[in-house]
């Protein structure tokens, strides 16, 4: 038998070698005619060209733009509704403590630095006597959004705070305001009508979600 890895030499095969591996699959009467073979190589040489690489380069620089685009906004959607839901399970878990305690409690959101507070920690003290939170309190960041005092629809209030707004629920669950007390969270990157919108309702101290995108809405 003929080690043909052994007898292959960079691509090639001498006159010699080609009618030994002839001879392993001819007839005897055909061995003779085998001999007479040239240098035979059966390697071809391939490789890009120029423009081929130039090509190639262009769509992988494409695809690279394109999906750090769509990137972007993924990324920034979910941010958003992280905040959003931060929010709201902030407010909600108030709602609950101040039914089973009987006393107020109480969820600060800075709109300076968008960081949440509430009086579920222990730690987090706030008098409604000054409208401050202690020292102590445990403010905790929100990451990538803009947290604005909002009406119902998305637009900004005649006179919004630009400092902290304070949501207080009281032991029947209710919240102290006139009216339903709301904020606009919008991303800070990517598209502008990102956004959503923390209502809670007065009369039943229940919070909920809407799009700023929604009809009759603004995300401002």
């Amino acid at each position: 038998m003929v080690n043909s890895k052994a007898l292959h030499k960079g691509g090639c095969f001498s006159g010699d070698t080609k009618a030994l591996i002839t001879s392993a699959f001819s007839p005897a009467s055909d061995i003779k005619h085998s001999t007479t073979f040239k240098h035979t190589c059966f390697s071809k040489q391939s490789g890009f060209t120029l423009v081929e690489m130039l090509v190639v380069v262009s769509i992988l620089g494409l695809m690279l733009m394109i999906g750090s685009g769509s990137w972007t906004g993924v990324r920034s959607s979910e941010q958003v509704k992280s905040a959003a839901e931060k929010i709201r399970s902030a407010m909600a878990a108030s709602r609950i403590k101040a039914l089973s305690t009987g006393r107020q409690q109480y969820v600060g959101i800075d709109i300076y630095s968008d960081a949440i507070a509430s009086t579920i920690e222990e730690a987090s003290v706030y008098s409604s006597g000054s409208n401050t939170w202690s020292a102590s309190t445990l403010w905790e960041e929100t990451k990538g959004v803009d947290i604005l005092d909002s009406e119902t629809d998305g637009t900004a209030p005649s006179s919004p705070v630009t400092t902290q707004k304070n949501f207080t629920f009281e032991p029947r669950g209710v919240t102290s305001s006139n009216n339903e007390n709301c904020v606009l969270i919008k991303s800070l990157v990517g598209s502008a009508s990102i956004g959503k919108i923390i209502i809670v309702n007065e009369f039943t101290g229940k919070v909920r979600i809407e799009d700023c995108t929604a009809a009759g809405k603004s995300c401002r």
